[in-house]
């Protein structure tokens, strides 16, 4: 087999590389960290015709706290997270309690948080926390743009919401509230895989100490990521002491998950349970540790 051929293209503004992306369509592809296209290439899995490379366009950088808002850009890494500033991850605490979980080193200095939710792999954690944080995503095209929440952008596994002739230049989420805290925890047989089964989970404490929200996301136990709202209804309901049973709501109702080499579905539904405890209390935990 001969590999086809693919056109590179380093455009130097955003109009210019929504120009390429309208002019070639579905032959084209956006290439920002390549952490999942170009390996996908490399298998034999996309074949593009071209290749718009967006890593020096102005403009698609940086991360802001704004008037109650966290905006990402489009060429900000998974590491730009990881060690996140003090004011970010007050602002966006599950940020920094996810990125470590992503792959290796590596992949973490050069993918981007933007690309991993076009993405929208199931197993990953960004799609999570942005469905957890009430993300929304700027969609851009030539002569128009778009936002799409979190809860709208993942349609199926590999499959969102943007088409070939449109970029995803920004996320904003909502910044979290004071004495908020965030875990990420997950199942995986090796570091850096991806998660047999995960849970983002965020909780914020009014000044009693008594829950005032309670944002969880399941990943992995479902063709998109999950937002399990009964059991956060029954934390919000009951409080801590309504941990188990919230656990028990998220593991029954809220997921769907499938049998594959990695683990069966009723595997995946009993880790539902215990890493959403896990993940729960450890939240509640650096919560608590804020209020103090």
């Amino acid at each position: 087999m001969t590999a086809a051929a693919t056109r590179y293209h380093r455009p130097e503004g955003l109009e210019e590389a929504l120009a390429l992306l309208d002019r070639h369509g579905s032959d084209a592809k956006a290439l920002a960290g390549g952490q999942s296209l170009i390996p996908m290439m490399s298998a034999g899995f996309l074949a593009p015709g071209h290749l718009v490379d967006l890593n020096h366009l102005p403009g698609l950088y940086g991360v802001a706290v704004e008037n109650g808002t966290v905006r990402i850009g489009a060429l900000v890494r998974h590491a730009d997270l990881e060690h996140a500033s003090a004011g970010l991850a007050a602002a966006a605490p599950l940020l920094p309690a996810a990125a470590p979980w992503i792959s290796h080193e590596a992949v973490r200095n050069r993918g981007t948080f933007v690309g991993s939710l076009v993405h929208a792999d199931p197993s990953a954690e960004w799609p999570a926390v942005a469905l957890a944080t009430g993300a929304s995503i700027l969609l851009v095209r030539s002569g128009g743009e778009r936002w799409v929440r979190a809860c709208e952008l993942f349609l199926g596994p590999l499959e969102s919401d943007v088409e070939p002739v449109e970029l995803a230049v920004e996320v904003r989420l909502p910044a979290a509230p004071p004495r908020t805290g965030a875990s990420v925890r997950e199942l995986a047989y090796r570091s850096g895989d991806y998660a047999v089964v995960g849970v983002a989970a965020q909780v914020s404490l009014d000044q009693t100490g008594a829950i005032a929200e309670a944002r969880v996301a399941l990943f992995g136990v479902d063709a998109t990521p999950v937002r399990p709202r009964d059991a956060e209804s029954a934390l919000l309901a009951a409080g801590p002491a309504a941990v188990d049973e919230a656990a028990a709501l998220a593991a029954a109702a809220a997921v769907n998950p499938s049998s594959d080499a990695t683990a069966s579905a009723g595997y995946r539904r009993e880790m539902v349970a215990v890493f959403f405890r896990r993940a729960v209390r450890q939240a509640l935990e650096r919560a608590a540790a804020q209020r103090g």
